[in-house]
């Protein structure tokens, strides 16, 4: 089932008003469940040029039709990102998702994207760094951080692999 909306559909303040309130409220809603029902989810944050944005959406929906894996799609389309939530029932499910999730890191680069908009590397994006900027500029900017952080007491463990450090 799909549902869509958008702001200039709505004839007057209150109807704009509700929406952006649900759209809000969704990402927190959802997040409540998947806690409560022990969901799993893989959840994407990439971003990508004016320009890429509807071929990204297009290959977001494309890779997932098909799969018979559960999804949502969600997000900020002014800011040319959208949260995709893969939701895996189990194990084979979880590894197509992730499988996916890596099409989908690879095609944000390839068209000048970004692997993260709004959330952040951490600990779970760490790995993508590569596909973003290769092995020469991570080391660079580990070389960075150890200057400003020669003790390497912040964010231990973020960003930056041990081999990195």
């Amino acid at each position: 089932m799909r549902h869509a909306a958008d702001l200039a559909d709505c004839d007057n303040e209150a109807d704009q008003a509700g929406l952006r309130e649900f759209r809000h409220a969704l990402p927190v809603l959802m997040n409540e469940w998947f806690a409560r029902h022990n969901q799993r989810k893989v959840s994407t944050d990439m971003a990508v040029p004016d320009e890429a944005f509807a071929g990204m959406l297009r290959f977001y929906q494309d890779s997932l039709r098909g799969g018979n894996l559960r999804y949502t799609i969600f997000g900020h389309i002014g800011d040319n990102h959208v949260h995709v939530n893969i939701l895996p029932r189990d194990d084979d499910e979880a590894t197509r998702s992730w499988e996916i999730y890596r099409r989908f890191i690879r095609r944000a680069v390839e068209v000048g994207g970004t692997i993260s908009a709004e959330h952040g590397i951490g600990k779970l994006k760490r790995e993508y760094l590569r596909e973003l900027y290769g092995d020469e500029h991570l080391r660079e900017m580990a070389r960075l951080k150890r200057a400003f952080d020669p003790a390497g007491i912040l964010g231990q463990g973020n960003m930056f692999s041990e081999d990195l450090l």
